[in-house]
């Protein structure tokens, strides 16, 4: 059986999100809902949630509450049959089955005192009876009443969102590798290149058996779980894969890894850390493990610059720490590349005397003098 994250949604707290109207004697019967609120929801957000399949599903549960947790994919596998289907062509900047996020929904087994009251007062028809027996069955709503499956407002969502990949257009951006004279080349194993922007965790609450007690928080970034240690103030902040890449003109290329931003005041990347840069959680500032960059202009005939960084360290406080280079490689036939040195005197040109090594190391044999 498909499953949408509208299946999901709906019966613990969707209350007619996903219908199209609802009748406003409808809305009146659910407890502490403003009236202006389910049906000024269009339908199109229905579609749109529809295009959001569930790829993986789990469950587990205490006595204290029931948690659902998986992944849900932008068009993906497990759309339900009649789902509004959105396409979209291959080799675009943004593929919509890179989109998608993973999930995980607590709903506390305590039941609603508020839909408590409303269904005890229910008349005392036998239609009326039978709910209210069915109801109590799940376990009502006081205290004693733990563990319950008595419906509740109350819940907790926490999505971490996938990394935006941004694909570079094939035909311009190669994947690249650095030859063994320094070269940058072409790098036929791989495809494509894309750039990782950070994932994103978000936090959705709902508390006090309220419709309106509901927070919306920021949780962080550039994580991989939502069981990681993370700081709101740091994280990932970009990625390249591959960490090299050449323009198809041969005359540019360019090298990132990625960056790593810390901002927090008490809080540091594991990552980081693990460099023994010798800093510690105080750290504030910006780690690049790689970055290149690659020029060939046409007129050097077969010779390029070449500037590298490895673990550049900027520290807001501190400054620059890290490896630095630059060199002029040569392409033409693999020759190796050999410097004359020029000197001026006004206009004069003057070459340096070019000596061997024997000679220059006899002349700097100086006399000893005895005592």
């Amino acid at each position: 059986m498909k499953l949408s994250i509208v299946d999901l949604l709906q019966p613990p707290f969707g209350l007619g999100l996903f219908v199209d109207t609802i009748p406003a004697a409808g809305i009146n019967l659910l407890p502490d809902v403003p009236d202006s609120m389910l049906p000024s929801i269009p339908s199109s957000v229905r579609n749109i949630l529809a295009a959001l399949s569930v790829e993986e599903l789990h469950m587990a549960h205490d006595e204290q509450a029931i948690v659902y947790f998986g992944k849900v994919q932008v068009l993906g596998d497990g759309l339900v049959e009649n789902a509004p289907v959105y396409k979209a062509p291959s080799g675009h900047f943004i593929e919509p089955g890179d989109l998608g996020f993973q999930f995980r929904v607590t709903f506390p087994r305590l039941g609603s005192a508020s839909l408590s009251t409303s269904v005890n007062a229910l008349s005392s028809d036998a239609d009326a009876s039978d709910l209210k027996t069915m109801l109590n069955r799940l376990g009502g709503s006081g205290a004693g009443s733990i563990p319950s499956d008595f419906p509740g407002k109350n819940f907790r969502i926490e999505l971490l969102f996938n990394s935006i990949i941004l694909h570079l257009p094939k035909d311009d951006y190669l994947p690249a590798k650095l030859a063994a004279d320094g070269w940058l080349e072409r790098d036929t194993t791989l495809d494509e290149v894309t750039i990782h922007l950070p994932k994103i965790a978000m936090v959705i609450t709902q508390n006090a058996d309220d419709y309106g007690e509901t927070d919306v928080s920021f949780d962080g970034w550039g994580i991989s779980s939502m069981d990681d240690q993370f700081d709101k103030a740091a994280g990932e902040l970009i990625t390249m894969k591959p960490a090299l890449c050449l323009h198809s003109s041969n005359v540019v290329g360019f090298g990132l890894e990625k960056i790593v931003l810390d901002v927090s005041k008490d809080f540091t990347p594991t990552e980081i850390l693990e460099k023994n840069f010798g800093v510690g959680d105080e750290f504030k500032g910006l780690w690049m493990p790689q970055v290149r960059f690659f020029l060939a202009p046409h007129g050097l005939k077969g010779m390029a610059f070449d500037t590298w960084g490895e673990n550049l360290l900027i520290d807001f406080d501190q400054g620059l720490s890290g490896e630095i280079g630059a060199e002029l490689v040569n392409n033409t036939n693999r020759a190796p590349l050999e410097v004359d040195v020029t000197f001026y005197e006004g206009k004069a040109r003057k070459t340096p005397t070019k000596k061997d090594k024997d000679t220059v190391a006899n002349n700097n044999k100086r006399p000893v003098r005895a005592l």
